[in-house]
């Protein structure tokens, strides 16, 4: 692993600034990724009604498809929310 020269800064705020450091790589921990790499345009599939799933599929959706030029549409339907693949 290659050593990193660390510089450090002292800010009003008591907050050490240091630069020098790799960040470490991003965790791809997306739990519906599957679901949407599977989905063509126009498929779909029912959320259903419950807050906390809608709006961490929403989440999840918005963020997956920024990473891969794709884009989900949400709407409510009878049986409650709906997810389409649409880009």
């Amino acid at each position: 692993m290659k050593s990193n020269t660390v510089t450090k800064l002292k800010t009003t705020t008591g907050f050490q600034i240091e630069s020098g450091i790799s960040a470490p790589m991003r965790k791809k921990s997306n739990p519906y990724a599957t679901t949407f790499a599977k989905m063509k345009v126009g498929d779909s599939f029912l959320i259903g009604s419950d807050y906390t799933d809608i709006t961490n599929v929403k989440y999840y959706a918005k963020s997956w498809g920024r990473d891969t030029d794709r884009t989900f549409a949400f709407r409510t339907t009878d049986a409650g929310v709906r997810c389409w693949r649409v880009k």
